[in-house]
């Protein structure tokens, strides 16, 4: 089951999400005042924070937040991070996949957009006619 965390609660919390959020930020390597940044977002409302359990125990944590494309003027729900502290089964992605169109349309996206390095995850988004030929290349600058 696929559940948003009030910000209150990661917060409280924050030393059990900091570590599983840090894991999977597409930035590179966070630094100390990255995830200070995270924090004040979440606490913002601009990241949110989901976590997925089955059992009562839980499988992943995943962050999301909306990305505003001013190009071409709409709106998409952004997978921003997601770390697992279990194998990740294929009706958790549908199920996931679900919930997680079902909140973007609720709030007027047109589609959904992740941050992805694993190759399975990536995959199994294919099979469920996710284009997955775009990759996001970053270079740090020095």
């Amino acid at each position: 089951m696929l559940l948003k965390v009030l910000p209150e609660k990661v917060s409280e919390n924050w030393s059990y999400f900091a570590p599983a959020i840090y894991k999977s930020l597409p930035v590179g390597k966070p630094s100390y005042d990255m995830m200070v940044s995270v924090l004040e977002a979440i606490l913002l409302e601009r990241l949110l924070v989901w976590e997925y359990y089955e059992d009562g125990k839980p499988v992943f944590i995943m962050t999301t937040k909306m990305y505003h494309d001013n190009v071409v003027k709409n709106r998409k729900l952004l997978i921003y991070s997601i770390t697992g502290m279990k194998k990740v089964t294929s009706p958790m992605i549908v199920e996931t996949v679900k919930a997680l169109k079902k909140y973007g349309k609720s709030n007027m996206c047109v589609s959904i957009i992740a941050f992805v390095e694993n190759e399975i995850i990536i995959n199994y988004l294919q099979k469920l006619g996710a284009q997955t030929d775009f990759r996001l290349i970053e270079m740090e600058i020095v």
